[in-house]
């Protein structure tokens, strides 16, 4: 069986949940403008979830087990829905329909970037001091296209200082001001 290519973020049928069969209206963030199309065409981005191993394979392990999470979590869903009330307190529909949720929440390319966020900080920095006029350039070069804000900066600032001083993450022998 061919591995996945387009992963999607929120899955097809929780869409569909929203839509008439397998279409949904979308608008883009930004935009006043809708548009109609299939739930196969939104919230997806290919190769997603794909990882690369140390020996240089990759693996779309990780769409795989989202998807079998999908599986079950839609099926939590659809019983509401046949029953008309959320699965018992200690149940395992209603742990089932926990794990997705939760999933949900972590599984975009916001949130994606926003855990990959120091790392990529570090990345940028090419050993140079990490520091505020470097959290600055790469907000306004490589994160948000734009002059950031001062709040911006002291609130990127503060993250990656304190995730970089809480999780030792690599910093390449780099000094944090």
């Amino acid at each position: 069986m061919p591995s996945p290519k387009r992963h999607h973020f929120v899955p097809r049928a929780y869409l569909a949940r929203f839509g008439l069969g397998d279409q949904v209206r979308v608008r883009t963030r930004g935009s006043a403008a809708y548009y109609t199309t299939n739930v196969v065409n939104v919230a997806v981005r290919a190769g997603f979830y794909t990882t690369t191993s140390s020996d240089g394979s990759t693996s779309t392990a990780v769409e795989e087990e989202l998807a079998q999470l999908d599986d079950v979590g839609i099926q939590a869903m659809r019983d509401i829905d046949v029953a008309g009330r959320p699965p018992e307190l200690g149940s395992r529909g209603r742990e089932v329909l926990s794990l997705y949720l939760a999933a949900q929440m972590t599984r975009t390319p916001r949130r994606r970037t926003m855990m990959l966020f120091p790392e990529a900080v570090v990345a940028y920095a090419q050993g140079r001091e990490l520091d505020r006029d470097l959290v600055t350039e790469y907000l306004q070069c490589e994160h948000l296209g734009y002059v950031p804000e001062s709040a911006e900066v002291e609130g990127a600032w503060s993250f990656l200082h304190g995730t970089l001083n809480m999780h030792g993450a690599p910093t390449n022998g780099v000094v944090l001001d």
